[in-house]
C-alpha cells in the first residue's frame, strides 16, 4: 500500500495492466494563488498578468491550464516557471505584487514572512466550482492481488488511515509536532497553520470514482502521457 500522486497511480495502473487499485483519495488540491495584489480575487482577474509557478510539464501546470481554459483566458496569462517552490517564495518576498501559484505548506510559510501577501485564489475551490468535482491530487493505492488475498488487512489499514486523517484535521497543533519530527518542515507553527490548507481527506467509494475520474480526464485532455497514455478502467477503483 502506498500514498502517491493520482496521475502516478494511473500511470502505474497502465504500465502494469491493472495490477494496482486506488483505495481512496487522500489529498485534494493544495495550490493557492498568492499575491499582495488586491485586484486579484478570481481567475478572470489573472488576464494580462504573468503568473509564477513550478511544475512545468507536470500536474500543477496541467491543472492550472485546465482552469484557465475553462475561464476562457488561457491565451491571456503568461506562465513563468521556476524550478522549486522556494524560488517562488523568494520572488514573492522580493516583489509582493508578483503573482504565484504555491502549494501548501509554502503558501503559509511565505505569507508568514511577508504580511502584505495573501491567498487570493484557492484553486481547489475553483476546480470544484468549474469541474463539479473535487480536485483529487493524492491517492492511496494497493496491489490488486494483495487486496484480493488480504481484504481484512486492507480494511484495517483504511480504517486506521481515516482515523489518522481525522486526528490531523481536528488537532493540527498536535499533528504539526509529528510533521516537525518527521523532518517535513522545521516550524511547528507554520505546519499547524498549513494543515487545513493541505486538504487531507479519505474519500472512498462511492465518491472515489466520480472525483478521481474527473481529475484524470482533465489531465488526459492536457497531456495523455501525464496519466500513462490512457484513462483507467473501472477496476482501477477499489470497492469494498
Amino acid at each position: 500500500i502506498a500514498l502517491i500522486p493520482a496521475n502516478a497511480a494511473a500511470t502505474v495502473y497502465n504500465k502494469t495492466k491493472g495490477e494496482v487499485q486506488v483505495l481512496n483519495i487522500n489529498t485534494l488540491g493544495v495550490l493557492q494563488v498568492v499575491s499582495a495584489d488586491t485586484g486579484i480575487s478570481s481567475l478572470s482577474d489573472l488576464a494580462g498578468h504573468t503568473v509564477l509557478m513550478t511544475g512545468k510539464g507536470t500536474t500543477p501546470e496541467y491543472t492550472f491550464a485546465a482552469l484557465l481554459e475553462k475561464a476562457g483566458i488561457a491565451d491571456q496569462v503568461t506562465l513563468e516557471f521556476k524550478s522549486e517552490a522556494t524560488e517562488l517564495a523568494a520572488a514573492l518576498v522580493a516583489n509582493p505584487h508578483a503573482i504565484a501559484v504555491l502549494p501548501e505548506p509554502y503558501a503559509t510559510s511565505v505569507i508568514a514572512k511577508e504580511s502584505s501577501l495573501e491567498r487570493r485564489i484557492d484553486l481547489s475551490r475553483e476546480w470544484k466550482d468549474v469541474m463539479g468535482e473535487d480536485m483529487a491530487t493524492g491517492v492511496t493505492v494497493v496491489r490488486t492481488q494483495f487486496a484480493k488475498d488480504h481484504p481484512q488487512a486492507v480494511a484495517e489499514f483504511m480504517e486506521a488511515q481515516a482515523a489518522s486523517v481525522s486526528a490531523a484535521n481536528s488537532n493540527p497543533d498536535q499533528a504539526a509536532v509529528y510533521v516537525v519530527e518527521a523532518g517535513i518542515i522545521e516550524n511547528a507553527s507554520i505546519a499547524a497553520h498549513a494543515i487545513p490548507g493541505c486538504n487531507l481527506v479519505c474519500i472512498e467509494s462511492p465518491g472515489l470514482q466520480p472525483a478521481l475520474s474527473s481529475y484524470l480526464n482533465a489531465l488526459f485532455a492536457q497531456n495523455p502521457g501525464s496519466i500513462g497514455g490512457a484513462l483507467p478502467a473501472d477496476d482501477f477503483y477499489y470497492a469494498k
